[in-house]
């Protein structure tokens, strides 16, 4: 059997292989380095996407108040930050830039910057002050308990006349007596604590018979709160027995407060619609000896309802009153006309008269005489913690807001359009699209 013979691989066949190895290999090395590439950029794009998520979480977490202390400059409607950073396994030059801006919002049809509306605190009463119409049944049972005690004094001065008065075979000598009320919004605490608002209802009966027994007074709300809340008084004339108070008085108690927190007090003055008022007044009218409608276009006492004069005072302690710069008072009192949500303008939502109708003695620089009696009347039951007034109204130069709702824009408690800007490089160009958008609200002062 023949042998055969081995020669091996020739040179030619070596490079003939080596060839067509490389022509396979370059397409799998391309793809390699292609997929490398795509790696380093994916993984710088999460470096830059979670740096930027990380600025949008630390300026949500961050109070509008202590932005300043972080870098950012105010200016109008904004505040704005920048700076610069590497990112990357190639530590790739970056800058970024972070813009809030509340005229986004300021701008809109329907201002959600605007507190009167209560949008931002979406009328949480955890997080807002609710004083609501309901208080007001309080006029019924302060005019049915002063009642009781000039009867009470009748019977022991007059028992026939008290018979009488009890039978109803006489003049109902009562008929032409007048009640005054005095609201007091009494806010107090501070950030370590907790705040607490109080709405103190007080009621004078002008019977002389009563003497020194003319007052009865009531707590119709008391509660706490984690921050200093804004307050929502929804107001109606004050009602006693048969006819509505010539005067009525408003007051706001901000003494409580820590000072060296220097906050700000909002209270929203808003009167409700007359059919609102109709069914207070209804709803605890059965024991009031009045045989004519509660409600309607009458006068009573000499007084329509769109006339009650209303009060309005700050209560203090001592003589400083740089605690009125802090308090904003907003109100719905004479408005003629107002904006509703989609623009139009709708007709007045009252007729009382307007703010300059809120008393106020340039002259004497002092109060009412019938708020004094409510003053006397505490300073005598509290004399370690005696109180006066300092009456609130429009350009009175007293330091504190009082304007129509409408003014009730708070920039530093406004909601903010947030943009985060990151480009390569160390200068940032606003013109393009930020890396990513979001929005910041909602008390943050």
């Amino acid at each position: 059997m023949a042998k055969k013979k081995n020669t091996g691989v020739s040179i030619v066949e070596v490079l003939i292989a080596l060839a067509i190895f490389m022509i396979l290999m370059v397409p799998i090395v391309r793809g390699i380095r292609a997929s490398l590439r795509t790696t380093t950029l994916s993984k710088e794009t999460q470096y830059r996407n979670e740096f930027a998520e990380n600025l949008m979480e630390d300026v949500k977490a961050t109070q509008i108040v202590d932005l300043a202390g972080k870098g950012y400059v105010k200016s109008g409607t904004k505040y704005t930050a920048k700076g610069t950073t590497k990112l990357g396994t190639e530590k790739t030059d970056y800058a970024w830039q972070i813009e809030l801006d509340s005229s986004y919002y300021d701008s809109a049809a329907f201002n959600v910057n605007n507190l009167s509306y209560g949008i931002i605190e979406d009328m949480d009463y955890r997080k807002v002050a609710l004083l609501d119409g309901t208080m007001y049944n309080y006029d019924v049972t302060a005019a049915q308990t002063l009642k009781s005690k000039k009867l009470q004094r009748l019977k022991e001065t007059d028992p026939v006349g008290y018979e009488q008065q009890m039978q109803g075979t006489g003049t109902n000598i009562f008929a032409g007596d007048e009640g005054y009320r005095l609201i007091t919004v009494e806010v107090s605490g501070k950030k370590s604590t907790g705040y607490t608002v109080r709405c103190i209802m007080r009621y004078l009966d002008t019977n002389a018979m009563l003497g020194n027994d003319n007052y009865v007074e009531y707590i119709p709300v008391a509660q706490s709160y984690d921050d200093l809340p804004n307050i929502y008084l929804t107001y109606n004339p004050c009602y006693y027995i048969d006819g509505y108070s010539t005067d009525d008085y408003i007051a706001i108690d901000t003494s409580g407060l820590d000072a060296s927190e220097n906050k700000e007090v909002n209270l929203f003055l808003v009167e409700v619609a007359e059919r609102y008022s109709q069914n207070i007044i209804d709803s605890g009218v059965s024991d009031i000896d009045n045989t004519n409608p509660l409600y309607d276009d009458a006068v009573f006492n000499g007084v329509n309802r769109d006339d009650v004069n209303i009060h309005l005072a700050a209560f203090r302690r001592g003589s400083d009153a740089s605690f009125l710069g802090n308090i904003n008072v907003y109100h719905n009192i004479g408005m003629n006309t107002y904006t509703d949500e989609d623009g139009n303008v709708q007709d007045k939502i009252n007729k009382k008269s307007d703010i300059s109708r809120f008393w106020y003695d340039e002259t004497q620089n002092v109060v009412d005489g019938k708020l004094d009696l409510f003053i006397d009347r505490y300073n005598s039951d509290n004399p370690s913690d005696r109180i006066n007034a300092i009456p609130l109204q429009d350009n009175a130069g007293s330091g504190a807001t009082v304007d129509n709702v409408n003014a009730a824009v708070k920039g530093d408690r406004s909601l903010y359009k947030v943009k985060i800007w990151l480009q390569t490089g160390n200068t940032v160009d606003t013109s393009k699209d930020p890396v990513l958008e979001g929005t910041k609200g909602g008390s943050e002062k």
